[in-house]
């Protein structure tokens, strides 16, 4: 497992204007503690208090993360793999090299052994999808929990899907994203049935995620989105560690709109 960073390596690695050094308790004039918008104690202000929680959420969170995003980039490298075998088989018989010095039943063997080998690649590749798609969701799904338990800290209400907070990722904020991905993990099964009417929540986070990603412009998603969502996040060097720089500047960001 990876290191779990201190706090103050936290606020300095990420640049936490809000967060400096662990924040005394707040209390009222009869010096009691108070508490912050979720219940909890209160440390510093509310802004101070929340990337506080934020902070502390995180880098018990960011180990697992990291594991999960290596096992998603090891199950795209799977599909990889698998639609490079299915290619070269089909091109194997398409060339036809060798197959004219083979009898009948030598030919026939080799069409067998050919047909188990594409199925074999195609079932590689679906199964990778599935592998990076299930960690892909994990991801967005634990950011997306982290993003909400803070806004709530902060006293804001639930992400709305036209939010324009901190740098934007097709005119979508990183809130934006993670809410629709995270819609689309945990729903998906329901976004597949073509016959079930599109919900307005649905149709929210569609929009955000073709905005986002890029998808083609059909009327419904009806697969997992959650690895190209991580893999757009990661941007072009695919370092999981660009989504964390991401996270907390939209932290910040996030707390900026918020009246001392």
């Amino acid at each position: 497992m990876k290191p779990i960073l201190p706090l103050a390596e936290v606020s300095r690695r990420y640049g936490l204007k809000h967060l400096q050094g662990l924040p005394p308790p707040a209390r009222d004039e009869q010096n009691n503690m108070l508490r912050d918008p979720r219940g909890d104690f209160q440390f510093g202000s509310i802004k101070t208090n929340a990337i506080y929680r934020l902070a502390s959420r995180w880098r018990h969170t960011e180990p697992a993360l990291a594991m999960l995003a290596d096992q998603m980039r090891s199950a795209w490298l799977m599909h990889i793999a698998g639609t490079e075998q299915e290619q070269r088989l089909k091109q194997e018989v398409r060339d036809g090299v060798g197959w004219d010095d083979l009898s009948e039943a030598e030919r026939d063997q080799k069409w067998i052994d050919t047909l188990v080998g594409v199925e074999a690649a195609k079932d590689q590749q679906r199964a990778s999808q599935v592998m990076a798609a299930s960690f892909g969701g994990s991801i967005v799904m634990v950011l997306d929990s982290l993003i909400s338990t803070y806004r709530e800290a902060l006293d804001l209400k639930e992400v709305p899907h036209d939010e324009r907070v901190g740098d934007l990722i097709g005119g979508r904020s990183l809130g934006a994203i993670l809410w629709a991905a995270a819609n689309n993990h945990r729903h998906v099964d329901d976004w597949a049935k073509e016959l079930a009417p599109p919900s307005k929540g649905m149709m929210k986070s569609i929009a955000v995620l073709k905005d986002a990603v890029k998808w083609p412009e059909t009327p419904r998603i009806t697969v997992n989105l959650g690895a190209y969502v991580v893999d757009k996040l990661m941007g072009s060097e695919g370092n999981f560690e660009a989504v964390n720089v991401r996270l907390f500047r939209y932290a910040q960001a996030l707390a900026d709109t918020v009246p001392d």
